[in-house]
């Protein structure tokens, strides 16, 4: 039987309820967004991600109350909206699919944010669960040859300690070769994903950058799996046969995390003015190039690579240049910069790349909000300004002729 989107949401919830309610030994992590999950799926253990069970509660509608019982704790409301809702999640016990599986131990990866490790650092304390850390080194602009080649070596330094760990902590020795089955797997999941946003190009498109982040939850989380690659080719198949329905007259670019929230309000509103966001750097940034041909000789460095190669732990030059030219290759008239108050790592490129556009002719609206937290979205000053910036992208076509 062929996956569903929600089978393949709630399948590691599911197994890890079932692993508590059964007292199986297998073990539950909560990892990080970009973490080595391939290892850990080498060791058979269930990882569920805060993160994406953050943006789930969000879109579910049950984001605030969470994010209140997080700030009634002691935290403030300046922090990360993922991080309140999975700290509320966990004190109140609630969420979409019940309440979140205790985990055995916690893993978190540096190369997203600062505010991830200490995100962990405060789990750890509240579930009382191990933590481990791998530091992952930041790829500035303009880095050596050399100095890359010491990160990689000091990742993967990092790596074989967590193989020691997972050693003792399963009872498992470590399998080369499942590792590399996994990987390879992983990268046939992700030929799939950048397959399906390449569809985007087609003009009119058939498909959206809002279709993305609906899509998009499996090649975070399931990258790795079985269920993820047969996911992503029937959706793929079945694209393929249809034609697209949009009325296109507009295509724009989305820079950041989507707001949850509000996807379907956004992109019903957009589709109402004739435009379609066909590319965003979030979606796109799951299927960049270190996902692509790993050396299965040492497994172990490729995964170094794509830890280092996260998105936002490279240099705000090669990300504004990724964004750009993802713009020219889905040939948008304009850009949605979403200054995102819950990641400001994201965000903090937001001026410069509407800067940098604008001399390429092509104009930039930032709409100010949250992933999540809806105290900071102003429903009708978003409109006006998504109405007024469509027209200033349509008068500049009218006059190119």
């Amino acid at each position: 039987m062929n996956p569903t989107l929600k089978d393949l949401a709630m399948k590691p919830y599911l197994e890890a309820k079932e692993i508590r309610d059964s007292g199986s030994e297998k073990l539950i992590a909560w990892i990080t967004s970009d973490s080595p999950h391939a290892i850990l799926e080498a060791f058979g253990v269930v990882c569920l991600y805060p993160e994406n069970h953050a943006a789930l509660c969000a879109a579910r509608k049950m984001g605030q109350e969470l994010q209140e019982a997080a700030e009634q704790y002691g935290f403030s409301q300046d922090l990360c909206s993922y991080f309140r809702i999975n700290l509320g999640s966990v004190i109140a016990e609630k969420s979409p699919i019940g309440s979140l599986p205790k985990p055995d131990f916690l893993v978190c990866t540096s190369n997203i944010c600062d505010t991830v490790v200490k995100w962990y650092q405060v789990l750890g304390k509240v579930l009382k669960v191990p933590v481990f850390y791998i530091d992952v080194p930041f790829n500035q602009d303009g880095i050596s040859q050399e100095r890359k080649y010491r990160h990689i070596f000091y990742v993967k330094y990092q790596l074989n300690q967590f193989i020691e760990f997972l050693q003792d902590a399963t009872g498992k020795k470590y399998n080369m070769f499942i590792l590399q089955k996994i990987l390879a797997r992983s990268e046939q999941t992700t030929r799939l994903w950048r397959e399906i946003l390449a569809l985007a190009k087609e003009v009119p498109s058939p498909i959206t950058a809002f279709d993305a982040f609906s899509w998009m939850g499996p090649i975070v989380t399931q990258r790795v799996t079985k269920e993820g690659f047969q996911y992503y080719e029937l959706l793929k198949n079945d694209l393929m046969r249809k034609n697209s329905q949009t009325r296109e007259k507009l295509r724009l670019f989305w820079d950041n995390i989507a707001i949850w929230p509000k996807l379907r309000d956004l992109s019903d509103v957009l589709a109402g003015m004739g435009a379609s966001v066909v590319v965003s750097s979030y979606t796109s940034c799951w299927q960049r190039n270190e996902f692509f041909n790993p050396d299965l000789d040492d497994p172990l460095e490729t995964i170094s690579r794509q830890l280092i190669g996260d998105f936002l732990n490279q240099g705000s030059e090669a990300r504004i240049k990724y964004a750009l030219g993802l713009c020219q290759e889905f040939s948008v008239d304009g850009l949605l910069l979403h200054s995102n108050r819950s990641c400001k790592n994201y965000s903090n490129t937001g001026l410069e790349l509407k800067k940098r556009a604008e001399k390429l002719g092509l104009p930039s609206l930032i709409i100010e909000a949250d992933q999540c937290d809806l105290r900071f979205y102003d429903e009708a000053k978003i409109k006006r300004g998504l109405e007024e910036f469509l027209e200033i992208i349509k008068s500049k076509k009218e006059v190119k002729g």
